[in-house]
Formats: C-alpha cells, sequence, structure tokens
C-alpha cells in the first residue's frame, strides 16, 4: 500500500470547499485510487494549511497510473492556481495485522520494554 498525504494553504480560504470537491472527484474518475479522504481545518491558526488530502493506493502501479492521470493532471493545475502553498508526503505504511495490540515502534512482545533496542526484533 502506498499513501499519499498532501497539505495545501489556500490564497483564499473560502476555496476550501471547492477544492475539497475536485480532490473528491479523483476517486470517480481514477479507478486505480483505492480511497481519498478530505479533511477542511476548523481552527483557522496562522500555521495551519486548509485541507488535508489523503490517498491511498494499493500497489506501485496503481500509484503511477494515478500520477500520470490525465484527469489528475487537470487537478494539480487547478490547485496550483488556487494554493498558496503545499506541503506533502508519500509513504509506504507499516503493516500490522494483529489489531488486539498497538503498533509499536520496537519489540513486539508486549512485556518487552526495551522497544527500539531489543534485539528480539
Amino acid at each position: 500500500m502506498i499513501r499519499h498525504v498532501y497539505l495545501i494553504r489556500l490564497k483564499d480560504r473560502s476555496r476550501a470547499q471547492e477544492c475539497a470537491e475536485k480532490i473528491r472527484s479523483l476517486r470517480q474518475h481514477i479507478p486505480e485510487l483505492h480511497r481519498v479522504e478530505v479533511g477542511l481545518d476548523f481552527v483557522g491558526a496562522p500555521v495551519s494549511y486548509d485541507l488535508i488530502e489523503i490517498c491511498e493506493f494499493l500497489t506501485q502501479h496503481d500509484f503511477e497510473v494515478f500520477t500520470d492521470h490525465p484527469y489528475h493532471a487537470e487537478i494539480r493545475k487547478y490547485i496550483a492556481a488556487v494554493k498558496q502553498d503545499a506541503v506533502k508526503v508519500d509513504y509506504r505504511p507499516r503493516r500490522h495485522t494483529d489489531t488486539s495490540r498497538p503498533v509499536t515502534d520496537g519489540c513486539a512482545n508486549p512485556r518487552c520494554g526495551r522497544r527500539l533496542s531489543c534485539s528480539a526484533r
């Protein structure tokens, strides 16, 4: 799985809903996009971004199709015109199949307090 996270600060905050709808429309046009979520900032602090886009892809191929898709290019062009600033990250989430325990950054043994330094990892 690949997760694409994009934070956008708009030139005009009043266009946030319009921008969110355009991002959500990606799912209808690009079947390789497994999931899209858009959230609007409700605080409006000076350091806040106005919206967040989270897209998930099941394979590297799906991500590449999305990246090069003509409809995605249209949306990128729109966002480029209305954004003031943006930051993004594309990453592969850690797999976690045991939902009975939280994901930790270290040893899978729940009684181990060493976390990252555990040699049993």
